[in-house]
């Protein structure tokens, strides 16, 4: 193939499809780089290498061998740098280094950035992209002196303070959930800064640069003395989050969580925020769901797939999606034509991407579901103890949500099939890219056409 011809087929993919080539470009580097000999303590798999690349790019969190243990501290830098990079954004990291070196972006990078990040306007672009930069260094660099001070205490610690309070803020605030302890924070569930620091990072992690930025306005329009109204769009997302917060705290309070049974009520209710902040969407727990009920699983499970809010380094259809299809139900069933939050009227255009979303979302899960228990249904079953729907279920909504919780054990996990973890690995990649991927095909969709069939009323319901 010609120069000229490679030219022209770059110039032929739309910004979706880049943005999935350098997702794969960067699992690809990142397998590499982990089935090197000095990246692990022990040899591992090219199976295990990539599925440990492509949970860190996409920011899940799932592991099929130890991180503390099996990787040195070069492939724990080569995870953190591949968190990072996916939870910031491939093109965005790429473009924040190229205008910090005083280097002009390409209008391609730029319309690709907007498809990642929903803005308007080229020229707005750069300003957020610094604005992004700063901001996630800012706060991985306050959750990092933290958790430094804290893990600073544990003289007993397997790792130095520094990269233990380095690696964990910066995976907390990409809403990664990988960790450096087998237990996850399972130690520190009664500790007060872990139970504070960490939800909050992941909390602003997955509430989204344009929901952030909208905030920020406001604050310094009303600093200024001026009044500035909050964006529909981020007023679903600071309600949506607090509600969903909330919910989840009470029903895994009320529930009792698993191994919580002689704890305190301090106890209780700090894993109780833990794993209602964390289950969204972020992987860490400071309790053994292997061991958890199945209405908590249930509850678990709806969480995972709301998944936080869009624009941030979260999976699940988002919670703007959930919201907005709450209220077409409402309204249908309040014989309303138009679909209304907060006096405003929603576009058909975001009423059909959302459900859209949301049905395409369901049916990857139930697809990868049903091929995990075709090729590891029974070997999980006879490893757990438990059913084997459920903690395969279980597995691939955290995947598609790029949540990293599980139900299975690091032994378990890794001991799945080749053709098991590969499912696994295809839907933690759909799960980061599935919403970009679903919003082309929508917009793709809207072409005008010249004919229009006559209507006819279905029964529904």
């Amino acid at each position: 193939m010609s120069e000229l011809s490679r030219r022209r087929w770059w110039e032929t993919l739309t910004p979706v499809q880049l943005l999935a080539i350098c997702f794969v470009a960067a699992i690809l580097a990142g397998t590499f780089l982990l089935w090197l000999p000095f990246s692990t303590t022990e040899p591992i798999s090219l199976i295990d290498a990539l599925f440990t690349a492509t949970s860190s790019v996409c920011v899940t969190g799932l592991i099929v061998v130890e991180t503390g243990t099996r990787f040195t501290a070069f492939g724990q830098g080569v995870i953190l740098c591949l968190i990072q990079l996916g939870g910031l954004g491939i093109m965005a990291t790429s473009t924040v280094v190229l205008l910090t070196l005083g280097q002009r972006a390409s209008l391609r990078n730029l319309i690709m950035l907007r498809e990642e990040y929903t803005v308007s306007g080229i020229g707005s672009t750069k300003k957020l992209l610094l604005t992004v930069g700063a901001f996630t260094l800012i706060a991985e660099a306050i959750g990092a002196l933290i958790l430094i001070n804290r893990f600073g205490v544990d003289s007993s610690g397997a790792h130095h303070p520094v990269w233990c309070g380095i690696f964990h803020s910066v995976s907390a605030f990409c809403n990664a959930g990988f960790s450096l302890f087998p237990d996850s924070f399972a130690r520190y569930r009664g500790d007060l800064t872990v139970n504070l620091a960490l939800p909050l990072l992941i909390v602003v992690g997955g509430l989204g640069f344009p929901a952030r930025i909208d905030l920020f306005r406001k604050i310094r329009a009303r600093v200024r003395g001026d009044r500035l109204a909050l964006s529909l769009h981020a007023k679903i997302v600071f309600g949506a989050t607090g509600a969903l917060l909330a919910a989840g705290m009470l029903t895994f309070l009320a529930l009792e969580a698993p191994g919580l049974e002689d704890a305190s009520f301090f106890e209780r209710v700090g894993a109780s925020w833990f794993q209602s902040a964390t289950t969204r969407t972020a992987g860490f727990s400071t309790v053994d769901f292997g061991e958890a009920s199945e209405p908590t699983l249930l509850v678990t499970l709806v969480l995972m797939i709301i998944g936080g809010s869009p624009g941030s380094t979260a999976g699940g259809i988002k919670t703007t999606t959930f919201v907005v299809i709450l209220a077409v139900v409402a309204a249908r069933l309040r014989r309303r034509q138009r679909v209304e939050i907060g006096k405003r009227t929603i576009p058909a255009a975001v009423i059909t991407k959302a459900l859209v979303v949301a049905v395409l979302g369901v049916a990857l899960i139930v697809f990868a579901t049903l091929l995990l228990l075709l090729t590891d249904g029974a070997a999980v079953e006879q490893s757990t103890g438990r059913g084997s729907f459920i903690s395969l279920l279980f597995e691939v909504v955290s995947a598609f949500g790029t949540v990293g919780l599980s139900v299975l054990s690091t032994a378990a996990t890794g001991s799945l099939t080749w053709a098991g973890k590969l499912v696994i690995i295809c839907v933690m990649y759909l799960g980061r890219l599935g919403p970009l991927v679903l919003a082309q095909m929508v917009l793709s969709a809207d072409k005008p056409v010249k004919y229009k069939y006559p209507e006819e009323h279905l029964l529904v319901g």
